[in-house]
């Protein structure tokens, strides 16, 4: 439907209300309205609605709490009632709350609680949280090449728990998301991807500072695709902040090269096979990386 802006003053633009929205919502003279900017839309919604993004959750003995309170989360819900007919474990529930920023426990009895989300997030938030998120890999990456080198076993362990921050800044950035929309609606499916793809990258150098974690030696000829790969990161994470398409198609050539070489490598009977292993994983992740940000 289209509606006709008006001039009230000098400065004042003003548009009508649908009619069947508003009878709809029942909104009345004097109500406040939540008005929310997504690149050239707006997105209109009564303020006590918006206000009301809580939901009810009857736990039984199939319900999964993780899946169950990750999805509300992502989904943008504010307040959560849970209901139970066994005791609720609220061990289980604080440390499930520790993953999910925002989420604290508000009340709770035997068999029911209410969890809110106690921070004051807002659509501004997201931009510095993804660069959070690849920051958080690229440390992972240059950390993790200086412990591997000198075998720390304990450092590698510490790295390797950094992957849990990346699970918690993952799912906010989901949040921010279908709560607020983008400034740039058409980029919100790349997004998403490219979290999720960013979060697969963390997991993996999680698996390789674990698996360094178990061995004496790392030898050179492992040391140095590593380097190659951390390198490729580096490339993707600058490009995606500022493209250059000469860079690009480099960067491409690159990374199929190395990825060629691992595929030989891991045919041979010598070398760390599980390490190289995870290195073909990684630079499978890097090439869905690069499709989102040079293609999308």
């Amino acid at each position: 439907m289209r509606r006709k802006v008006s001039k009230i003053g000098p400065s004042t633009l003003m548009v009508s209300l649908p009619s069947k929205w508003v009878r709809k919502l029942g909104v009345k003279k004097g109500d406040e309205l939540e008005v929310q900017e997504e690149g050239h839309l707006l997105k209109v919604q009564p303020a006590c609605y918006a206000a009301k993004m809580a939901v009810s959750l009857q736990m039984t003995e199939h319900t999964s709490l993780r899946r169950s309170l990750n999805s509300l989360y992502t989904s943008g819900c504010d307040a959560i009632e849970i209901s139970s007919d066994q005791r609720l474990d609220v061990v289980a529930l604080e440390k499930e709350l520790a993953q999910l920023l925002g989420y604290e426990i508000m009340e709770h009895s035997a068999r029911s609680c209410l969890i809110k989300d106690v921070a004051k997030s807002s659509a501004d938030d997201f931009d510095a949280v993804l660069r959070r998120l690849f920051l958080i890999a690229l440390n992972m990456s240059e950390e993790s090449m200086t412990l591997l080198r000198t075998c720390d076993h304990d450092g590698l362990k510490r790295v390797a728990s950094m992957e849990q921050t990346t699970n918690k800044f993952t799912l906010f950035c989901i949040r921010l998301l279908h709560k607020y929309g983008y400034h740039t609606p058409q980029k919100v499916p790349m997004l998403t991807n490219l979290i999720h793809e960013l979060e697969r990258v963390a997991d993996i150098y999680r698996d390789i500072c674990l698996h360094g974690s178990t061995l004496k030696r790392v030898d050179d000829d492992t040391l140095k695709p590593y380097a190659k790969a951390n390198e490729l990161l580096n490339n993707l994470y600058s490009m995606f902040y500022k493209f250059d398409e000469s860079k690009a198609h480099s960067y491409s050539k690159e990374r199929r090269a190395l990825t060629d070489d691992l595929r030989k490598a891991i045919t041979q009977k010598s070398g760390d096979h599980l390490f190289i292993h995870y290195l073909i994983s990684l630079l499978s992740v890097f090439a869905h990386l690069e499709y989102l940000i040079f293609y999308s």
